[in-house]
Parts: structure tokens; sequence; C-alpha cells
């Protein structure tokens, strides 16, 4: 199965007041354990830093929790302001990085029209990209709300029901839903020497990589059952 593991960054956590300063995606298929890139070993993503037109004010907690975010978009306002100064400017900045990211600086009136047509230049053309599911943590609830925001054509890109990994490896003793490192080190405990503080496309990453979990999981479970089936039957025969 096909999947885009998605996450934002915001201003806060009101999709009518706060604004999307980032939107990351990751493309992956559950067919290996762990959620293996489609393309092999190229990291396909697409990054986009969106400058909001206005001044926009966040909270300390934002501030503290982004500070790296918060440089990048200083950087990035100065050189949308310099493109936009340009005769026949797009009014946007579209980088493609070598192994197959893509990074763009835009407002947000311009996020749906480049993700979009990354979709298109980037998978197959055999697929379509509005069959593709959607991870995430908490996506439904918060990063899709934003993306309506935006622009509400994202409500046409994606069918089917958003996935949140972190639901299916929730224990009891649990307070919260757990985040994705420790969804991922519930069932790879040795993955946690490998786990730092990390930027949103590590984020999609993870997202990635426990999803393909639970495919993993799902199999080995319906695997486990039929075999029961199977020795059940052949007691009944004796």
């Amino acid at each position: 199965m096909d999947f885009l593991s998605i996450n934002i960054e915001t201003t806060g956590l009101d999709p009518a007041k706060d604004h999307v300063l980032q939107l990351v995606a990751v493309p992956f298929r559950t067919s290996d354990a762990g959620g293996r890139l489609w393309w092999g070993e190229q990291d396909i993503s697409f990054e986009a830093l969106v400058v909001p037109k206005e001044p926009v004010s966040a909270s300390l907690q934002v501030l503290s929790m982004h500070s790296n975010l918060w440089k990048r978009m200083h950087g990035a306002e100065m050189e949308l302001e310099r493109v936009k100064s340009m005769e026949d400017s797009n009014h946007f900045i579209q980088r493609e990085i070598i192994g197959g990211r893509t990074i763009v600086i835009c407002h947000k009136d311009k996020l749906f029209l480049l993700f979009s047509r990354w979709l298109e230049k980037n998978y197959p053309k055999s697929i379509n990209a509005a069959k593709f599911n959607v991870c995430g943590k908490n996506f439904g609830m918060f990063d899709y709300q934003f993306l309506l925001k935006c622009d509400e054509r994202f409500k046409g890109l994606f069918k089917r029901r958003f996935l949140d990994p972190a639901q299916w490896f929730v224990r009891l003793e649990d307070d919260e839903l757990p985040s994705m490192d420790e969804c991922i080190i519930r069932v790879e405990p040795k993955f946690s020497e490998y786990m730092s503080p990390q930027p949103s496309v590590f984020d999609c990453l993870w997202v990635a990589r426990a999803t393909g979990w639970l495919f993993v999981l799902g199999h080995y479970s319906q695997a486990y059952k039929a075999e029961k089936a199977k020795k059940a039957k052949r007691k009944k025969r004796k």
C-alpha cells in the first residue's frame, strides 16, 4: 500500500488564527519492513517554507520548539522578497536537491499549486496521486485542518481515511498518544540509540517507519491466525 507521510509546523494550534510555516511530505510503500521509501535509496521528499504575507506572532513555547525553523524562515523571507522584486517573477522559489529532495519557498496561496505539481512530477504515471493514503500523528485533527485553511483544494488530493500510527501503539498506562520515536522503540528497542531531536523531514520518516511496522505486525498476526485455524482443522479430522 502506498502512503504519504505529511507533517506541518505552525505558529500555534488554532487554524482560524494561526499560520502554516512548513509543510513536509515523504512518500513510501509498506511492502517492506519499516516502510521503505518508494524509490529505493533516494531521499524523495517535499519541503515548503510558507512565508506569511503579514507579520505573525507565536507563543514562547512555539518559538522555543522551533528556534531553528524561525531562523530558516527569516532567511526564506529575505530570499522571497528579493525574487519578487525581479521582473517576470513567479513569486516563489523552487530548488531540486541532488537525491530527490524538493524545497520551495512561497506564500500560502502558492502552496497547493507547488505541492500538487510535485506529486504529478514525481509519481509514476500509472499512479493517481488522489489514491494515496496520508499518515501522520494527529493529521486529521490538526495538519489537515490547517491545509484546508490554506486552500480548500487539498480536500480533493487525498482519498480514504487518514492513518495515525500512534493510535496503534498506545498502551493502557499511557496518558496520551506516544510520539513516533516511542512507537518505533516499542517494536525496535535498539533503534533508540539513533534517536535525536530531528527536523520535520525526519519526523515524516519516523511516521513512515512506524506505519510500515503496523503492516508487518499485521501480516504476522494474520499468518499466525491462519496457521492456528489449520491446526484446529487437523485436530477435528483426527
